[in-house]
Order: C-alpha cells, then sequence, then structure tokens
C-alpha cells in the first residue's frame, strides 16, 4: 500500500534558515557593539559624542553585550517551531518583513561605519555663514541676527589666564560686554583652530574657527574670532593653526569691530579632542 504523498513543507530546511537567521542577529548585535568598542579604545569616540557621556557609550556596551550573550545562549526551539501554527509558545521564525526590517536595522550602522569614515567638522559644514560677528563698539541688543554664545549653550568655565581661554571663553567674554574695543584692545590671546573663510572676510581676513558640542555633531555650532592678517590668503581652509598676538580695532561690514592682530601664525595638529565642550 502506497504512502501518501505530503505536500507540507520538511521542518528541518527550515529550522536551519531560522538558526541562521538568529546566528545572524547574533553577529550583528556583537558587530555593533564591537565598532562602538573600538571607537572608545581609539579615541574616535570624541569625534562622535561629547566626551561626559563616555559613562552612558560603556553602559550601552554592557547592555549590547548582555543581548548578544542571551541570543547566543537561548535554546533552539523544537524542529516543528520552524512551521507556523507552533503550539509550543515560541515566537515565529519566518523571514516576515518585520524581521527583515530589524536585521536591516541592526545592520545599517555597521555599513556606515565601514563606508564612511570618521571626520571631523570643517568649513563644509558651516555653509559660507559669518560666525566671527563680534558685537559692535555701541551698545548693542542681542538679537537672533547676534549670535550670543550664552543663549545657545552653557559658556566654559571661566578662565582668568588670557592665554589659556579657547575661543568659546573669548566669546563669552566679548559677546557680554558693552564695548569690547575698550575693554579687550591690547590683551594678549593665544587660540588654537582651524581656518575659515567666511563670504564677509576680506583678503586680508580670516576666521579661526572651532565646534562647540552638548552631546553630540548633530548639535554642533561653530564659533570663531576674526584675524585681520596679510597671510589670510594664503592660508587654506580647515588647517589647524596656533594664532598668538593681541586684540585690536579691525572693521567688520564698514562698522568698528575688535579682531585679533597676530604676531605668530604656526601650523599646528588638529587636537585630540578638536571640539569644545559647551557643557562645563
Amino acid at each position: 500500500m502506497s504512502r501518501p504523498i505530503s505536500l507540507a513543507p520538511h521542518p528541518l530546511p527550515l529550522l536551519q534558515r531560522a538558526a541562521a537567521r538568529d546566528l545572524l542577529q547574533l553577529v550583528l548585535v556583537a558587530g555593533i557593539g564591537a565598532m562602538l568598542a573600538a571607537t572608545l579604545l581609539t579615541g574616535t569616540l570624541d569625534l562622535y559624542v561629547n566626551g561626559v557621556l563616555k559613562p552612558l557609550v560603556v553602559f550601552s556596551l554592557g547592555v549590547l553585550a548582555l543581548q548578544a550573550l542571551a541570543l547566543g545562549l537561548s535554546p533552539a526551539a523544537p524542529a516543528a517551531c520552524a512551521l507556523d501554527g507552533c503550539a509550543h509558545g515560541h515566537p515565529a521564525r519566518r523571514l516576515t518583513p518585520r524581521r527583515l526590517l530589524s536585521l536591516g536595522a541592526l545592520a545599517l550602522p555597521i555599513v556606515l561605519g565601514l563606508l564612511v569614515p570618521p571626520q571631523v567638522l570643517g568649513s563644509a559644514a558651516i555653509a559660507g555663514r559669518d560666525i566671527s560677528a563680534v558685537p559692535t563698539p555701541a551698545p548693542v541688543v542681542q538679537t537672533a541676527s547676534s549670535f550670543d554664545m550664552n543663549q545657545a549653550y552653557e559658556p566654559a568655565g571661566d578662565e582668568p589666564d588670557p592665554l589659556k581661554r579657547n575661543v568659546l571663553q573669548w566669546r563669552r567674554l566679548i559677546s557680554g560686554t558693552r564695548d569690547p574695543l575698550k575693554s579687550f584692545s591690547g590683551q594678549p590671546v593665544s587660540l588654537i583652530g582651524f581656518v575659515y573663510h567666511a563670504p564677509t572676510d576680506g583678503p586680508d581676513r580670516f576666521t579661526i574657527a572651532r565646534y562647540i558640542i552638548r552631546c553630540c555633531v548633530a548639535d554642533a555650532v561653530p564659533l570663531g574670532l576674526p584675524v585681520q592678517s596679510a597671510e589670510a590668503r594664503t592660508l587654506k581652509p580647515d588647517t589647524w593653526i596656533h594664532v598668538q598676538g593681541t586684540f585690536g580695532a579691525g572693521s567688520a561690514n564698514g562698522q568698528p569691530a575688535l579682531v585679533i592682530l597676530p604676531q605668530r601664525i604656526e601650523p599646528t595638529q588638529q587636537p585630540s579632542t578638536p571640539y569644545i565642550n559647551g557643557l562645563t
């Protein structure tokens, strides 16, 4: 007597495909954790987030490790569970569009991490804005067009030594002074930043710039101070330089303005943490 021919799919190939999908999910979770750990160990994490958030990144690594461990130690479901209509309470294991979307979401950061090398924000991200505008000697009421870092970010900590102040600390002082020319002319300044040529900069002027971040590069704000020098036209954008000199009188849009009058402009290495912490 001949046996009836069953048209139902054999559970073993389906189970093998389900196990392969589970293994792929484990590899993707472990891969995200490995890439995150690599950015932490190599220091490239500072190109993405504020350094004060590193404890949260370490916590995220722990969560990913636990998730990978749970996936690796989860018991295999019975062969019959590879089919639809499992009666054992196991979740469906077919490659549904929802599961495919989940796997794609896990794979996306790995693909981007491999294809897009880490880069420091530079002139291109400023998009032609004038980031070196400072208040004129006349009393100024701050408006949306007169940028004030006190409104955008918590300022950097006070620094009494003018030679140790960064761009943010100087801008904080300048923005809070009614007469910057009178208050700061002749004061020494020593700054490290990258070269930015604003559309309003003439042939003898450029901007020394830095980015300020509170959380990550998504909220980065460019900030700069004007430098008046005959060397301006010879400096390439995004070149990191060390400027030493004093503040003095210059002009911006036909009005008197505070500018840096450099005594020395030297190329320098990009800082290991190129962004200024806007939370301090």
